[in-house]
């Protein structure tokens, strides 16, 4: 059977300046009413809630991406920063889960910074992949990818996604 899986890239260019400040993790204003699942943070809930709640109630997955690079008098992890916040926000109102941060990326010419980290297209692409495909083997049928650094980072991101997208993606992985 070919599981298709629906992809997204909200490719987002950051123009925000973070000025040492904590994200909160605070759900929306305004929402007293019960939530379907304990929290919307995938490595915060036991196998038993997830379960329970994907897919027959939560359907959606939101990945934030991004890396670690220089952002002159801002955090290095601004590019993580942003996206997980972006997450935590939209969760709820999009029946979503949110799947852990990943936090390094394809940082290219800011690596020789001091506290950047750079990591491969040849090392990222199958890493991304294999998270993908993990995605939607635990049942989530929609994969939105908040994509806090651009660079080829994006285009790698996006070109993964088509992969995984794609039902003969999903046969060939099924074979292996």
């Amino acid at each position: 059977m070919k599981k298709v899986v629906t992809l997204l890239i909200a490719l987002i260019t950051l123009q925000i300046f973070v000025s040492g400040q904590t994200v909160k993790k605070a759900q929306p204003p305004n929402q007293t009413a019960k939530d379907t699942v304990s929290t919307r943070e995938m490595d915060r809930i036991n196998w038993m809630e997830f379960r329970e709640v994907v897919p027959s109630k939560i359907k959606t997955v939101l990945l934030p991406t991004g890396t670690l690079e220089p952002h002159g008098v801002i955090n290095n992890g601004a590019d993580n920063t942003a996206p997980t916040a972006m997450a935590q926000q939209i969760a709820r109102r999009t029946n979503a889960m949110i799947a852990p941060t990943l936090p390094y990326g394809i940082t290219g010419s800011m690596s020789d910074y001091p506290g950047a980290f750079q990591i491969t297209e040849a090392a990222y692409r199958p890493f991304v992949k294999q998270i993908l495909e993990g995605l939607a083997k635990n049942n989530f049928r929609n994969i939105i990818i908040l994509n806090g650094h651009g660079s080829s980072q994006t285009a790698v991101l996006q070109s993964v996604a088509a992969e995984v997208a794609t039902p003969a993606s999903s046969s060939r992985s099924a074979a292996q």
